[in-house]
């Protein structure tokens, strides 16, 4: 047998070319956890530790819901006006009703616009001091500070015609995000899951802390933008890192609790923002949830999987055996032999990069579907997270009603996944949410005459949110269950690279409603509607075990696909696939 501990070189020599390949011994980490044990105290804490990064991820990616909210406002009237806008005072409901004029299509007054006030007019006769002749906001806005004593937008006046540089703001840290996604998944597979993660949390730290104290919003778009890029570029490999330091029956709890932390997350959110309604205080206390991975650095040790599919076997050895210590056994000194897979795998210096899960037929069709499946639960999902202040009620509520909703949703993806499967999960995940995306838009778009439709718009929203909650934390699993370990963290970076540009649109479109009302409803429920069709042609991984090779996975595909052609010639399309 090759020496396990380094690399063997070979030289094949055709047509006076020489291309030099590195082989390693592989080895089955299925086999070591056997001895390591599946979910001990040791791996539980190293789960906690890594899946910790989803409190800041979440809050910084719902974090422009409270710091950049569009609060009531009015235009300002220098004569008048001695204090800003509080919705309490009679005075300001005095001066809203007769300085600004009433919209019939939106049922409310148009902030942008004024009545003319006349120069000689004297407070006493506050109602015949505005003439009927209308213009644009002359001196700026006022707004309404009960619920927030600040935000960008009432610190830099983005509204009206100005409301679009709030939209690029988020766009810019969702821009972040795709190249965060992009960078964590491919570094991870390159460097290693435990440095790029905490490295990732260390910087998202320092320019949080610069967000806070932008002097403009270029600036407050600038840091948002290096906050997503490293903040998010820890997620693809602190979820790889979770799945692959526990055993195949604890891989679904592991895999769907990720989205619970994000949820908790954006839950505290909620909590923050009502404590600091200033939105720079708010920024600062987001930031300070990162900063415990300057401790966390010296306690998390690499991936032994990944070790081992990078030929570092004396590593993963050692991390290996510590594993087991901690978890109060001992690896027997032949588990090693037992591990040993009779193929070998060829790595050497090529790294692994995105084209590569497009070159084998039956991967390509897997990755572009599964791509399309991130890109639409990540528009939909984020559509619907970023949209709460356009529903009925509190910005606040809704927003921690929607973490209770994704909560749920993760409890009900635990129950039923390894029972019924991870592809009908998706499937019945995506039509639900399409669906009740378009109720919400019905209901929402009569609100206006119907005061409790509103509400009822509400409650179709957050079981949407529910739904493609639930998708959110399968798509997790069920891709890093769909391909080999080789290129796990890259396929994971992949998807949510897709994903990204999906959650990069979602402002985008949430914006064209305060033009076209139904329009960001509609086109959320159709795409999710259509991936819940699309995903029915993906393999079932429930119950099949983690692939190691290209080429045991491009098997894997391929008996896949006979067996979707059987069930879909005989009507069982949710039948759940065993191996």
């Amino acid at each position: 047998m090759k020496n396990n501990d380094e690399y063997e070189m070979e030289s094949n020599c055709t047509d006076n070319s020489v291309e030099t390949k590195r082989k390693y011994t592989n080895y089955d980490f299925d086999v070591i956890l056997s001895g390591i044990g599946s979910m001990g105290k040791y791996q539980f804490l190293l789960v906690l530790a890594v899946y910790y990064i989803s409190i800041p991820s979440g809050m910084n990616q719902v974090g422009s819901v409270f710091l950049s909210a569009i609060p009531d406002y009015r235009c300002y009237i220098q004569e008048v006006d001695n204090e800003l806008f509080v919705n309490q005072t009679n005075w300001n409901e005095t001066v809203l009703e007769v300085s600004t004029p009433f919209d019939s299509n939106t049922k409310k007054h148009d902030g942008c616009k004024q009545y003319s006030y006349r120069t000689n007019c004297t407070m006493p006769n506050l109602e015949e001091c505005f003439t009927n002749e209308t213009s644009s906001c002359i001196n700026g806005h006022v707004f309404d500070k009960s619920s927030y004593e600040s935000t960008t937008t009432t610190e830099w006046d983005l509204v009206c015609d100005q409301l679009y540089l709030t939209t690029l703001a988020s766009v810019a840290y969702f821009i972040g995000v795709f190249f965060g996604v992009i960078l964590g998944g491919n570094l991870g597979d390159r460097f290693g899951r435990t440095r790029v993660l905490i490295i990732g949390q260390i910087f998202a730290f320092i320019f949080g802390i610069g967000c806070a104290f932008s002097p403009n919003l270029a600036t407050f778009a600038a840091t948002r933008f290096f906050i997503a890029l490293f903040c998010i570029s820890s997620g693809p490999p602190s979820f790889v890192y979770a799945i692959e330091i526990v055993g195949n029956e604890w891989r679904s709890f592991i895999g769907v609790s990720i989205q619970t932390v994000s949820a908790i997350g954006y839950m505290i959110l909620s909590g923050l923002s009502y404590n600091w309604r200033n939105w720079r205080h708010l920024q600062l206390s987001i930031a300070m949830f990162s900063a415990v991975y300057f401790i966390i650095w010296f306690f998390v040790p690499e991936s032994p999987r990944w070790l081992l599919s990078r030929g570092q076997v004396r590593k993963a050895k050692m991390i290996s055996n510590k594993l087991a210590e901690k978890n109060g056994r001992k690896l027997s000194p032949d588990i090693w032999e037992k591990a040993v897979i009779d193929n070998e795998d060829e790595v050497g210096k090529i790294y692994p990069h995105p084209f590569i899960l497009l070159k084998r037929p039956y991967m390509r069709r897997v990755t572009i579907n599964i791509v399309f499946c991130w890109f639409v639960v990540s528009l939909v999902y984020y559509g619907l997270s970023l949209n709460v202040g356009s529903l009925a009620g509190d910005d606040r509520v809704n927003n921690l009603l929607g973490g209770v909703c994704e909560i749920a949703s993760c409890v009900i993806v635990i129950l039923t996944m390894d029972r019924f499967g991870r592809r009908p999960i998706v499937s019945i995940g995506f039509l639900l949410g399409g669906i009740s995306c378009i109720l919400s838009t019905v209901c929402n778009y009569f609100s206006s005459d119907i005061k409790e439709l509103g509400y009822v718009g509400l409650a179709l929203a957050l079981l949407g949110k529910l739904a493609v909650s639930g998708v959110f934390a399968v798509i997790y699993n069920y891709t890093a269950e769909l391909f080999p370990t080789v290129v796990r963290a890259t396929a994971i970076g992949c998807g949510s690279m897709a994903a990204r540009i999906g959650s990069l649109m979602s402002p985008v479109i949430i914006m064209i409603q305060y033009h076209v009302p139904w329009f960001t409803g509609a086109v959320f429920g159709i795409f999710s509607f259509i991936a819940g069709l699309t995903c029915l042609l993906l393999p079932e991984t429930n119950n099949v075990p983690l692939t190691t090779t290209l080429d045991g996975a491009e098997n894997f595909y391929s008996n896949a696909k006979k067996k979707i052609k059987r069930e879909s010639s005989t009507g069982e399309v949710f039948i759940t696939q065993k191996s």
